[in-house]
């Protein structure tokens, strides 16, 4: 992967798209390839340690994007700590982060890390209010835009119904003024590109050079 990478000196942006882990009767099959809590982790480091290797040869990847990165059932608090650090380790010198149809739980493992993220890009998510703003205060430093596109947010109501997250909402969340800039933006989930929004946050949100697709 190294090398493929290192054969791009054009490449800015790398994606990951996790798909469904084979399962019997909702227990994770065991064989080389795929050993319980440890090939997420694997696969993470893998990623990371070629895009440091890139970099080293002059590469400029500055975006990451995680689709459908579902934590496994049986995933516990306790047991996400190794997780965290690969992620951490992947998301090293990145300015733009890209979550598409990840879970919450996702979310908040990045919401305890601070990077040097300027641009945060959420799509066909759902995720508690709490854990948005746990982010975005561990990241408030450094980032300058959130991208957001059918983004669902749960705990903003009394009867437990999710909301569809919209510029007044983030304002809200983010306690930044109703004032702040937001403005439309495609979003290339799907092979038509959808309406999403982009909303301008601390200092310098409106010199942004690093794309508007959510």
């Amino acid at each position: 992967l190294s090398s493929i990478f290192c054969a791009l000196p054009l490449l800015q942006e790398v994606r990951l798209s996790f798909y469904k882990v084979l399962e019997d009767n909702d227990c994770l099959l065991t064989s080389d390839m795929i050993i319980k809590e440890e090939f997420y982790k694997h696969y993470l480091q893998v990623v990371s340690s070629a895009i440091q290797t890139a970099r080293s040869a002059g590469v400029g990847i500055h975006t990451v994007s995680l689709l459908y990165f579902k934590l496994l059932f049986f995933w516990k608090e306790p047991n996400l700590g190794p997780l965290s650090e690969s992620i951490r380790q992947l998301l090293v010198n990145i300015k733009v982060l890209r979550l598409r149809g990840v879970d919450s739980r996702v979310l908040k493992l990045l919401s305890h890390c601070a990077f040097d993220l300027h641009q945060l890009d959420m799509c066909q998510m759902e995720a508690p209010e709490k854990v948005i703003k746990d982010f975005f205060e561990t990241n408030k430093k450094s980032i300058r835009s959130i991208g957001f596109h059918d983004v669902d947010i749960h705990g903003l109501n009394s009867l437990g119904s999710s909301t569809p997250l919209s510029a007044s909402v983030l304002c809200r969340m983010l306690d930044v003024p109703q004032s702040t800039p937001c403005r439309a933006a495609d979003c290339g989930c799907l092979r038509w590109f959808k309406e999403g929004w982009r909303l301008g946050v601390g200092e310098g949100c409106s010199q942004l050079s690093t794309g508007t697709s959510c």
